[in-house]
């Protein structure tokens, strides 16, 4: 990066940034540099100290280490829990190879490295736009050169800011990842003007289309790492299919996590201490499979595990949308106790993160990483997955929560929101810390502009299934730590359960807090599988369709 300019009441006003070159530098150069130079960005040199502390501990990324200091780890972690298939990932010199589900002895379908350029600017407050340009070292350019000789002409080079922001007088963490494009002998890009401090490189990939992904090659790794780090949250929360035995209660709580997730990581914030009032099990599962066959799934393992009573299951995110599909086939198969739902950030009429295509790949992984303290942090192999996944079509699971999606809104037409309380959020990063690092593609102002939002969802969205609990202002993942959701899932049923009424649209000053509801569906639930039911009009709904 060798200028930056901001856009402030209708002029450029340019600047320069404190430039880092070299070795790829890591994190504690990077702190080095801004107690040096930046003395008053207070707020930056927190969250790097924090950052610092956690990436000391060598199970996760440093944020600003690049490619060339973990990528050997990642490939070991990868490996780690890889099945049959061929492919993964493999460290090569300064950069990472991705071999997708073709043999290591051919080309890899990506190659991903950073530049020797690390760049810290400032955004100042009033700054609508502001744009980066870089123009690449002569060693940069031999790097490139060298690399092309290990891919084909299929592949295409691609260079890409990779930025982390820290806005806002409460330092909200957003990640940036945004395509430059040629600009003379260099390249330029631009974020949304959101006021605080961005530390920036370079990563340049060779990279052809993939084909689309059938499951996670993270679940895994995620699923045993976390279980390493909050032991007692899984051993007091079991995973639904490791119960050998019917388990009887008065009442439970079964915990569905979001995309690219882990029930661990939700119920960690609930109770961090793994002490419940309540039993409570998590169905940890695969989210790029189709949402009707995790739903299946959940529901045959209730089914088959669980004697409750009275069973509350609570969805965060996608989550939600597979505890939706269980609940009504648990419903139909008149499951013997009575059942609850509530919902957290899901995406009940889609989210525009996904309308973004092949990139929400990408996106969904750090939208998926651990936060410690305030600081996102990535396993080293989903990190990994980051940045080398380039599939122009999304996996099923994930490509449901698109806002077009013809399966949402089949789903929303067929199913009934009786015992369904559903939680959304209207965050503002300007008014708390998020402890979240918003992956949003050209920044997040950009993909979410001109509606209120958790930083994931659109807050509409959240709140347009059930009957609606009181609005929230916390990021996406910080839903299980507000005592109000907190009480709300200890007290399983709801004090009083509203009465379902005809649907009607959210405008963008709606009061979020009054009863959204649905029509109810005459008859009993029913399971719900798009490839099986066709769209029809039910009474008193809308035709479902894209």
């Amino acid at each position: 990066m060798r200028r930056t300019a901001a856009l402030i009441e209708g002029a450029w006003e340019q600047s320069e940034p404190i430039v880092i070159e070299g070795t790829p530098p890591s994190l504690v150069q990077v702190l080095g540099t801004v107690r040096t130079a930046m003395t008053d960005a207070v707020n930056l040199r927190n969250h790097l100290e924090e950052e610092e502390s956690v990436a000391s501990t060598g199970k996760f990324v440093g944020s600003h280490d690049a490619i060339a200091r973990w990528s050997a780890l990642a490939e070991a972690e990868a490996g780690e829990y890889k099945d049959d298939t061929p492919g993964g990932l493999e460290a090569l010199e300064e950069a990472l190879a991705y071999f997708g589900e073709t043999p290591t002895d051919g080309p890899p379908d990506t190659l991903a490295w950073h530049d020797h350029t690390t760049a810290i600017f400032r955004i100042p407050p009033g700054a609508r736009h502001v744009t980066i340009d870089y123009t690449p070292g002569q060693q940069d350019e031999n790097r490139l050169l060298r690399y092309k000789d290990r891919t084909t002409a299929e592949h295409e080079l691609e260079t890409i800011l990779d930025a982390r922001g820290y806005h806002g007088p409460h330092s909200a963490v957003i990640d940036y990842w945004s395509s430059m494009r040629r600009q003379g002998w260099g390249f330029r890009t631009s974020l949304a003007g959101i006021s605080g401090y961005v530390i920036a490189r370079v990563l340049r990939r060779l990279v052809r289309r993939q084909p689309t992904l059938t499951k996670d090659p993270t679940f895994e790794t995620r699923l045993v790492r976390m279980s390493e780090l909050y032991p007692a949250v899984a051993d007091s929360c079991l995973d639904l299919s490791r119960i050998p035995d019917v388990r009887a209660h008065d009442d439970a709580v079964v915990f569905v996590h979001g995309t690219v997730s882990s029930g661990i990581q939700g119920l960690k914030d609930l109770c961090p201490n793994g002490v419940f009032l309540h039993p409570v099990y998590r169905f940890e599962h695969d989210t790029f499979l189709p949402i009707y066959e995790n739903g299946t799934k959940l529901a045959e393992l209730i089914q088959r595990s669980l004697r409750a009573r009275r069973l509350l299951v609570a969805g965060h995110s996608r989550g939600g949308l597979v505890a939706r599909i269980a609940v009504a086939q648990l419903r139909r198969e008149q499951y013997p106790g009575e059942v609850y739902l509530q919902t957290f950030g899901t995406p009940h009429e889609g989210t525009p993160l996904a309308d973004v295509g092949g990139q929400f790949l990408n996106l969904s992984y750090k939208l998926g990483c651990e936060v410690i303290g305030s600081v996102p942090a990535l396993f080293p192999a989903v990190a990994a997955y980051s940045y080398v996944i380039n599939c122009p079509t999304l996996p099923e699971g994930i490509d449901v929560m698109r806002q077009s999606s013809r399966d949402l809104n089949l789903l929303n037409a067929v199913m009934d929101p009786i015992h369904t309380r559903c939680w959304g959020s209207r965050f503002d990063i300007a008014n708390g810390p998020s402890g979240f690092g918003a992956f949003v593609t050209g920044g997040l102002s950009g993909v979410m502009s001109g509606i209120d939002h958790d930083l994931v969802v659109p807050t509409a969205s959240a709140l347009a299934f059930g009957t609606t609990e009181p609005l929230l202002n916390c990021s996406h993942v910080n839903y299980f730590s507000q005592p109000a959701v907190q009480n709300a899932i200890s007290a399983i049923t709801p004090a009083v359960q509203a009465a379902a009424v005809a649907a009607v649209p959210v405008a963008a000053d709606t009061d979020y807090t009054a009863s959204i509801g649905h029509d109810v569906v005459v008859g009993p639930p029913v399971s719900f599988d798009p490839k099986k039911v066709k769209a029809r009009s039910i009474e008193g709904g809308s035709k479902a369709s894209d």
